[in-house]
């Protein structure tokens, strides 16, 4: 029992050290410095009753970011349209102010996680997932009871003095806020003319940055959607504060390239991000995801590493168990090395009908092949060629063969609910 707690308190240690000096190469997570304070909503506009909010062309959620029971940033978002994944879920969009404070507030041993608050005063676990410079998507489990917003709705922007109405949802109260707003003013905000954003001023309640209009739905004149409000800026020549804004049209085209809005095809068989989008790393995650960038592994897709998914093709199968021979851990399998974890190679694994998997010291191979097949190895010969043991001399053989691709698998989120097609006879 001794020598077993010994073995895998060798083997624990042999991890945490492997664990900590990819932690040191790849960058860690800083201590907690500095005690958060819980973060205090504030109420901007007049309360939108149930009645008006039913003539909303969209639902407006509130998104809140929590560490543990302590609430750190709300802002609101926008339900999109279900996808066509076989796991049910519901996507909203909302400004990256919420990923940047989730990256802002992330630490080692942190408790971050994502609330969604209905417009029942329901709440449910989000996960963040995909941003860039101006959205972030957030996700939850099941499709919920939200009205989407028609992205691809050709929405015409207000005259200059046009007015706006934008609104926001509170996470604690559950209310719906809205108030005019300004008129809309262009800003080239982007390096390509054909994208831009648009501003309107802050007036009245405004004033001071309500963080609740961030993710929220700005609406024209005819109460249709034309923008969500993402960024609070300020203009310091002139000394004006505005909210930016970015248009319908934009917003679509972002989706579209996050793969959010009628993909192709939605399986991870070489997956990349797209150029610009960036996916979150919890921190529960971290010493997985620097073990993938060990190995050279694709990095998972969004979602794929939360629910679970498997990367295949990597002919890392776990078998046998873990033994310990003088102080080092190594793996087990019948006929395959014994590597240590710095790639010296100790011996070859077998079979003998017991509980463990013993294996032949390295030693013993090299008297083996000298003694009984002639073969000189490698090192002997003063090079580094593989040869066949059948080779009886001439051009060596190449020891290599074609192996699949690495790519996620998971098995709801890459599959289409539509894929399989019902074909019958048609009764007349």
């Amino acid at each position: 029992m001794l020598r077993y707690r010994a073995r895998e308190e060798a083997l624990s240690a042999a991890v945490k050290k492997e664990c900590d000096a990819e932690e040191e190469h790849y960058g860690r997570l800083p201590d907690r410095s500095v005690p958060c304070t819980t973060f205090e909503e504030r109420q901007f506009g007049d309360l939108v009753t149930s009645d008006i909010a039913r003539d909303f062309p969209c639902t407006v959620v509130s998104l809140a970011l929590f560490d543990g029971d302590m609430m750190l940033y709300a802002c609101s978002g926008i339900p999109l349209p279900h996808g066509r994944s076989k796991l049910e879920l519901t996507r909203y969009v909302t400004s990256a102010c919420l990923a940047t404070e989730y990256i802002s507030k992330r630490y080692r041993d942190d408790k971050l996680r994502i609330e969604v608050c209905l417009p029942n005063g329901q709440k449910v676990d989000g996960f963040l997932e995909l941003y860039n410079r101006h959205v972030a998507i957030v996700t939850s489990l099941g499709e919920q009871n939200v009205h989407s917003v028609d992205v691809e709705l050709q929405a015409v922007l207000p005259s200059s003095d046009g007015e706006m109405l934008a609104a926001g949802r509170a996470f604690r109260s559950g209310c719906l806020m809205a108030a005019n707003t300004g008129g809309a003013i262009l800003l080239v905000d982007l390096p390509t003319a054909q994208e831009r954003l648009n501003v309107w001023k802050p007036v009245g309640s405004y004033e001071g940055g309500p963080v609740a209009v961030l993710g929220g739905p700005v609406l024209g004149e005819d109460k249709r959607i034309i923008g969500m409000n993402i960024d609070f800026g300020h203009d310091g020549p002139r000394d004006i504060a505005y909210v930016s804004f970015l248009p319908l049209t934009l917003l679509c085209r972002y989706l579209k390239r996050f793969r959010i809005l009628n993909p192709e095809e939605i399986h991870f068989r070489g997956y990349l991000l797209p150029s610009g989008v960036h996916t979150i790393v919890h921190s529960g995650s971290m010493k997985r995801i620097n073990r993938i960038k060990h190995y050279g592994y694709p990095m998972p897709p969004p979602l794929v590493l939360q629910f679970n998914g498997e990367l295949c093709n990597t002919f890392e199968e776990c078998f046998g168990e873990s033994l310990a021979w003088k102080g080092y851990p190594f793996n087990a399998g019948i006929g395959g090395p014994l590597i240590s974890f710095d790639g010296s190679f100790v011996g070859m694994n077998f079979f003998d009908r017991r509980m463990l998997t013993p294996f032949l010291p390295r030693s013993k191979i090299v008297q083996v092949l000298g003694s009984k097949i002639s073969l000189s190895l490698p090192s002997e010969r003063g090079d580094h060629v593989p040869v066949h043991l059948k080779d009886t001399g001439g051009e060596p053989r190449d020891n290599r063969w074609p192996v699949p691709e690495l790519y996620w698998y998971h098995g709801l989120l890459d599959v289409d609910r539509n894929f399989h097609k019902h074909i019958g006879r048609i009764l007349q």
